[in-house]
């Protein structure tokens, strides 16, 4: 679907100011609290929507959600995708390399979602120094979703000490 084009967007960051991306201005529903798992902090989290409520648990509301962490440093970025399978409600488009200037990996592309055309891309990433892993969510409805997600790839750094770390 095609739509306006965002055309403002503003820096965000984690509530430890580890992590910063920048996200359309209109995304106002954000959470940066520490990645968490049955009350274990694993490493730092922000997301961003224009209702997180609505990106969580449909296809039909854009958003981010960006995790880091040392303690996955070591595992393989596939591995990690592995584990973020959207196939059930969407339709797999592939794996495929992914760079940037600061993090390599790869991401995985699902269409389709929900049967209502919604994307899905999840990148996994690390450094070059191979310090912590990087893992984003986007979820896309339009067109100007999609460079919405493009930007936060674009513009996502770990600039700080992670929770957990």
């Amino acid at each position: 679907q095609s739509a306006e084009a965002y055309t403002e967007f503003i820096e965000i960051s984690d509530d430890s100011a580890a992590i910063v991306m920048q996200v359309p201005v209109s995304w106002t529903d954000i959470n940066g609290a520490a990645w968490e798992d049955e009350g274990v902090v694993l490493g730092g989290s922000l997301e961003a929507a224009p209702d997180l409520a609505g990106f969580f648990e449909t296809y039909d509301v854009p958003g981010v959600s960006l995790l880091a962490a040392t303690d996955i440093a070591d595992t393989d970025v596939n591995e990690l995708l592995d584990n973020f399978d959207f196939s059930t409600e969407c339709t797999y488009d592939g794996r495929t390399d992914y760079e940037d200037p600061l993090y390599t990996g790869a991401f995985d592309l699902y269409v389709d979602c929900g049967g209502q055309g919604a994307l899905i891309a999840v990148v996994a990433a690390k450094p070059a120094d191979q310090s912590h892993t990087v893992i984003v969510l986007g979820q896309a409805v339009t067109d100007a979703d999609v460079d919405a997600i493009d930007n936060v790839l674009s513009t996502f750094n770990v600039v700080g000490t992670l929770p957990g770390s």
